[in-house]
């Protein structure tokens, strides 16, 4: 991917179908993130129709050299194990499972406070959630993250730490079956 050692990775794994998922967003914070943090580069991971539009935005914006397109992967962990920082710029949002597996991985994210998003994410605990459409505010916590390597680091750990106490899918299986027990309990 030519990603070296010195780089530090912001990562998306994304529907490239969906505008939805914000990913034009992403790619205009690249600028303000790089300036600030200049071994910054960005990692996208997925498919659709909207990549053509994507690549040439980025070429038009001149950063293409900070950006990869990855493409469908299916060593996904493979990608998750080289970010600092997982991104979702989405202005829609059910339960992110992107969220939840880079949170697994102790990742710390960026996401837009949307949908089931702040469910998932704990502001400040376990990364930070910006509001929806806002550039600035998204690249702002995100260089604020790569500049720190130890809230990295600690944000991650909580970030595992709540994907396992509240998110497993035996967990999260037996609380619908709860949910379906007393909704029967009711008939």
């Amino acid at each position: 991917l030519g990603i070296g050692e010195e780089h530090l990775i912001v990562g998306m794994v994304a529907n490239f179908n969906r505008s939805v998922k914000g990913v034009s967003l992403f790619l205009d914070a690249v600028p303000e993130i790089v300036k600030a943090v200049p071994a910054a580069r960005f990692l996208l991971i997925g498919r659709g129709k909207e990549e053509k539009t994507l690549r040439d935005k980025a070429r038009t914006m001149g950063i293409e050299s900070y950006v990869r397109f990855a493409g469908y992967r299916k060593d996904i962990h493979r990608c998750y194990a080289i970010m600092d920082v997982s991104a979702l710029t989405s202005f829609s949002e059910g339960l992110s499972i992107t969220l939840l597996e880079s949170m697994r991985c102790g990742i710390p994210v960026v996401a837009t406070r949307v949908g089931g998003n702040p469910e998932v994410v704990v502001d400040g605990v376990t990364g930070y959630l910006v509001p929806p459409g806002d550039v600035s505010a998204f690249a702002s916590r995100t260089v604020t993250l790569l500049l720190d390597r130890e809230s990295r680091r600690r944000m991650g750990e909580e970030g595992r730490r709540r994907v396992e106490r509240h998110f497993l899918l035996r967990d999260v299986a037996k609380r619908y079956e709860e949910v379906y027990e007393g909704l029967l309990s009711l008939g």
